[in-house]
């Protein structure tokens, strides 16, 4: 079957055909992309058949209400430019990704606009346009930099369920004026941060400012987030069963090359992770309904999933700023780490905060795609954070991924 649709250009309609399938039980299974004949005008099909030969396909159209003209082509091509229904959702989605980035780009501040200021006892940030009001976990901020056009419909299409995010252009380390941030306070001449690391830092700390400045809790996602279906409900589900005075909870954590220190009341533990059962199964995390649980911690890595409360956002500005150099120890472990990026910072600060993680994960990280902090960085920030083991006769460097 050939079919038509048309749109409007300026004031005039144009029309395209596209062919179509349907199976045995009458139902729409395969289409070809859209396309014309001759050319975009008001082309009109208006009749389809067989050649004599039976291998080829006759299509009769006009142009214009005039020029009519019979379109021979082979049955084998036609076959060959059918695409599965699904293919051509997975082509809207992805377009559509595309242009929600052009319209948030337009209407979005840009890195340039950088609202990263401190100045003593107070702090401001960059104002975003309302979006989802009343929900425990807040708005859901997404980090994305205004370059990175693929790694944002990448999240569009796996997280197509997620609804009321607000898209967040992330901060370029390569671009920001240091000098100021140092006047500001926001970092000490000092600093090691390599520059993917810094403009990741500077995005989140920038959030959560926003967090402080509107006393209201966010949602901070990573494009490279992976999120289990109906997040928003599960995450409120497991926010409103937490103390009242929660600082932040960890959706996901770096489960795929390091460890996770947790506080069981009793003692503290370690955990390593091996056998990982969803590496490379997207799918089957997202549908998973296992109950999630809140573990508190003392010590995790990875920022890509986080819901942070007022005072949690406060805390951390106050422990991590201004951005310097320095080790950050986990007590009574021995352990004491290089910081090298915001997430090393926060460890410092989890001890003696309302720190959550979800076990197991609401959102998973996307080991697959390279990280855009780490391509902004030189080949020294693919190396993890130094870790000293302080030992009672001796002392030793170990990678964190030991």
């Amino acid at each position: 079957m050939v079919l038509h649709e048309w749109q409007i250009q300026h004031t005039r309609r144009h029309y395209f055909h596209r062919f179509v399938w349907f199976d045995e039980s009458n139902r729409l299974g395969r289409l070809s992309r859209r396309f014309f004949f001759k050319k975009i005008a008001s082309e009109f099909a208006s009749g389809l058949a067989w050649h004599f030969t039976g291998d080829r396909v006759v299509v009769s159209f006009g142009i214009d209400d005039h020029e009519p003209t019979l379109a021979i082509s082979e049955a084998r091509d036609i076959r060959a430019a059918l695409f599965e229904v699904d293919r051509h959702r997975q082509a809207s989605e992805a377009a559509c990704g595309i242009g929600r980035l052009a319209w948030e780009a337009l209407t979005l501040p840009t890195a340039s606009d950088l609202a990263v200021v401190q100045t003593p006892g107070s702090y401001t940030a960059l104002t975003l346009p309302e979006r989802t009001e009343g929900h425990l976990i807040g708005d859901i901020h997404l980090i994305n930099l205004d370059l990175s056009v693929d790694r944002l419909r990448k999240f569009w299409i796996r997280n197509s369920d997620l609804s009321g995010v607000v898209r967040v252009s992330a901060i370029d380390g390569r671009q920001v004026d240091k000098r100021k941030l140092i006047d500001d306070r926001i970092i000490n001449d000092d600093l090691t941060y390599l520059p993917g690391s810094l403009g990741c830092s500077l995005s989140h700390i920038r959030l959560w400012q926003k967090a402080v400045s509107e006393n209201r809790p966010i949602t901070v996602l990573e494009d490279d987030a992976i999120c289990s279906l109906r997040f928003r409900e599960r995450a409120g589900d497991i926010l409103s069963k937490l103390p009242r005075n929660w600082d932040i909870i960890h959706w996901g954590f770096d489960h795929a090359s390091k460890f996770l220190w947790i506080d069981l009341v009793f003692a503290n533990a370690k955990l390593a992770f091996y056998e990982k059962k969803w590496e490379g199964k997207e799918t089957d995390f997202q549908s998973d309904e296992t109950p999630r649980t809140p573990v508190k911690i003392r010590h995790s890595f990875g920022t890509y999933g986080y819901s942070l409360s007022p005072e949690g956002a406060r805390a951390l500005l106050e422990f991590c700023l201004p951005l310097r150099k320095r080790f950050i120890p986990f007590p009574g472990t021995g352990i004491v780490i290089e910081d090298i990026c915001i997430d090393c910072a926060m460890c410092g600060i989890y001890p003696s905060m309302e720190a959550f993680a979800c076990i197991p994960p609401l959102v998973l990280h996307d080991v697959q795609q390279i990280s855009d902090r780490i391509e902004r960085d030189d080949a020294t920030a693919i190396q993890p954070p130094i870790v000293r083991i302080e030992c009672a006769d001796r002392r030793e460097h170990v990678s964190a991924l030991d």
